[in-house]
């Protein structure tokens, strides 16, 4: 048997194009990275507005707000490499494998 030459991979589409509650939280996550950008780089309480944003939405719930919470500082944490990104449709995969805890 000989093996196939391999193919290189094509991206999917973006997750948040897709239906379902995932979908659903990432496209309010893309959302809400565009209320924070303006705050980046002002002498503001990021915390304070960030929560302040959040509580705008009220459809959110609490573990979706947990969650928006965790994406939206590990965008911060990365957000060099995130804008690298910015036109590639796999990186909400980044974003999530970046949040995802690291195996021992």
């Amino acid at each position: 048997m000989t093996a196939s030459p391999s193919r290189p991979q094509q991206p999917g589409p973006a997750l948040s194009e897709g239906a379902g509650p995932a979908a659903g939280r990432l496209r309010v996550f893309w959302k809400l990275i565009q209320e924070i950008r303006p705050l980046l780089g002002r002498p503001v309480d990021f915390q304070d507005r960030f929560r302040r944003i959040l509580a705008r939405h009220r459809a959110i719930g609490a573990r979706d707000r947990r969650l928006l919470r965790d994406w939206s500082f590990t965008w911060l944490r990365f957000k060099e490499w995130m804008d690298l990104a910015a036109n590639d449709p796999d990186r909400e995969r980044l974003l999530l494998m970046l949040c995802s805890p690291g195996v021992d």
